[in-house]
């Protein structure tokens, strides 16, 4: 297929608006996309989470309806007005293509067959400064290839997952949030297979993220 230039440039230029292309700066915002407003939610200093959660937790105890569903409810769900502590290993990780967050996929253990949840550092002038310390941890640590050997990871893409070959250890505090975007009839619990890896088990997340530290 040909496109004249006048096409070609706005072929380029909703790539670069929708996270397709450009650097994805943490000053982007990306909207229009479900239930943003829960995903964008900012809270004032300093962050006092109301209590601590585990990942086992939210994929065994954490509820998700099925009843009246709605992909873009007008409320929030109670646990999406909390905000919580989570410490996990952080297993991949990838910039998202749609809306420039980064996506982390931690689990309770290192195994490498361990149940994931997600947690979502969102972008936007409000997280510049959590996406920094999350680059700041994760840059130069060292990651698994396509092919099982192993590099230094250098940047986080859009295109694949990082994979970690030591999964480090993290603590992360954020709110509560249903991803009802990928709920699926077929499967309440896991979604849409559209929903991170096929290693992730529930559509809780941690999202936005607020903070994160790394334990080592």
């Amino acid at each position: 297929m040909r496109l004249t230039l006048p096409a070609a440039f706005m072929v380029i230029l909703v790539l670069t608006e929708y996270g397709y292309g450009g650097d994805c700066g943490c000053t982007q915002s990306k909207t229009n996309h479900i239930r943003d407003s829960a995903k964008h939610r900012i809270h004032s200093m300093p962050l006092q989470p109301k209590r601590t959660v585990t990942v086992r937790e939210m994929i065994n105890k954490w509820d998700i309806t099925n009843a009246e569903f709605a992909q873009e409810p007008s409320h929030t769900y109670p646990r999406e007005d909390t905000l919580f502590r989570l410490t996990a290993y952080l297993h991949r990780t990838k910039l998202s293509d749609d809306d420039c967050d980064y996506h982390l996929e931690i689990a309770a253990s290192r195994s490498k067959t361990a149940k994931h949840v997600i947690v979502e550092i969102p972008n936007g002038n409000a997280y510049c400064e959590v996406r920094q310390k999350f680059l700041n941890g994760v840059i130069g640590k060292e990651k698994v290839k396509k092919d099982g050997t192993t590099g230094t990871i250098e940047s986080i893409g859009r295109s694949e997952f990082t994979i970690f070959k030591d999964p480090p250890k993290i603590t992360v505090i954020g709110y509560g949030f249903l991803d009802t975007a990928h709920w699926s009839s077929a499967d309440h619990k896991r979604g849409n297979k559209r929903h991170g890896s096929e290693y992730v088990w529930s559509l809780w997340e941690i999202h936005p993220v607020l903070d994160i530290q790394f334990d080592q």
